[in-house]
């Protein structure tokens, strides 16, 4: 709880400092509040704004409890026995200009600390305060004392375990050769390649293409696209001559070591096109690639080698704890709550609800 009020307190000596600075501002204090002393009420009591004087325990968002006449060290001023105190003062100086006077960012401190004492006293403390304040320590015990007692290093095993068996995380960091392309296309079908394979009007348009095609491999061989996105920008420009000619990113995994027909648990590209990719080098323009779907160009812009990672490396491990920390806080941050509703017995009565 003392993390949690810290947190809080910080919170709140910041937004009033931040109000009182700019009320005065709008009411033209002027370097007024420069001279007044840091220690004494500074012109606030003589405005009409006493309060009653109450222990701290009356007021939850005080830190310290102070003796006006035997202030500790690090005691900036005393008010009501709240103390205001040099942390205070440094949290408030962080979130405001440094044209702001130090002597005016302690007014701000103090004026706050009297307005607060003032709403309690009003009765505001216990009505429509109260929520805000619970949500802030709530927030508070959250961020101070949850999360630090559940940091990445800390996930569990299992639940590391139970990620990497989820094929679109393990593909992360188990995967066979991996291949970046820029395809410059003209084609004919889409969708079912066996269905494109069928039909006599694509074959009747790739045929009718291939002049087109083979003129589009000399124009981007003849000065070859040093980057992905030269390829892209000449395809668009070379599409002014070649209608219909379209340019689109492709990544493919495929193990090198294996047939075609060998390949398992990836997301293949046809045949024809697959085999003519992985034979080109990093940087390499193909020769124009007849598929069922028409033609291609491609040219490899990055080649990626294959990763055997495992849960228990220690890279993998923590990467994984990392993605996956905020959902394995959610899930404890839902069982610590139900764990403490049994053990104090907490009964909640729904069907009042309707009633």
């Amino acid at each position: 709880m003392k993390g949690a009020r810290k947190h809080l307190s910080s919170r709140i000596w910041r937004c009033g400092a931040a109000v009182i600075l700019v009320a005065c501002s709008l009411a033209g204090c002027g370097d007024a509040a420069d001279e007044r002393s840091a220690a004494g009420d500074g012109g606030i009591a003589g405005a009409g704004l006493t309060l009653p004087a109450g222990p701290v325990a009356d007021r939850p968002w005080a830190r310290q409890s102070c003796t006006p006449g035997n202030l500790e060290a690090g005691v900036l001023a005393c008010v009501h026995g709240a103390a205001i105190t040099r942390a205070d003062y440094e949290r408030a100086r962080a979130n405001l200009p440094p044209s702001v006077a130090p002597a005016r960012v302690v007014d701000s401190l103090i004026a706050a600390e009297l307005l607060a004492g003032k709403a309690r006293a009003a009765g505001l403390w216990s009505s429509w305060l109260l929520g805000p304040y619970k949500r802030a320590l709530a927030q508070a015990w959250l961020q101070d004392v949850f999360e630090a007692a559940h940091p990445a290093a800390k996930v569990a095993k299992a639940d590391i375990d139970h990620a990497f068996r989820n094929a679109t995380i393990r593909v992360r960091y188990k995967r066979q050769r991996s291949f970046f392309v820029t395809d410059a296309q003209l084609l004919c079908c889409s969708g079912d390649w066996k269905q494109c394979e069928r039909r006599e009007d694509v074959h009747a348009c790739i045929k009718k293409n291939k002049p087109a095609a083979i003129a589009l491999h000399q124009a981007l061989a003849a000065d070859p696209p040093a980057t992905a996105a030269e390829m892209q920008a000449r395809t668009v420009v070379l599409a002014q001559r070649f209608p219909g000619v379209a340019v689109a990113e492709v990544q493919f995994y495929y193990d090198t070591s294996k047939s075609y027909d060998e390949q398992e648990g990836y997301d293949l590209m046809v045949q024809p096109y697959a085999e003519a990719v992985i034979k080109l080098s990093q940087g390499q323009i193909s020769e124009p690639i007849l598929t069922p779907f028409g033609w291609h160009i491609a040219r490899v812009d990055r080649i990626m080698p294959p990763l055997d990672g495992k849960p228990t490396d220690p890279e993998v491990r923590d990467d994984i704890a990392r993605n996956i920390l905020p959902m394995v806080r959610r899930r404890d941050l839902q069982k610590t709550i139900f764990d403490t509703m049994k053990r104090l017995g907490v009964k909640i009565h729904f069907d009042r609800l309707t009633r």
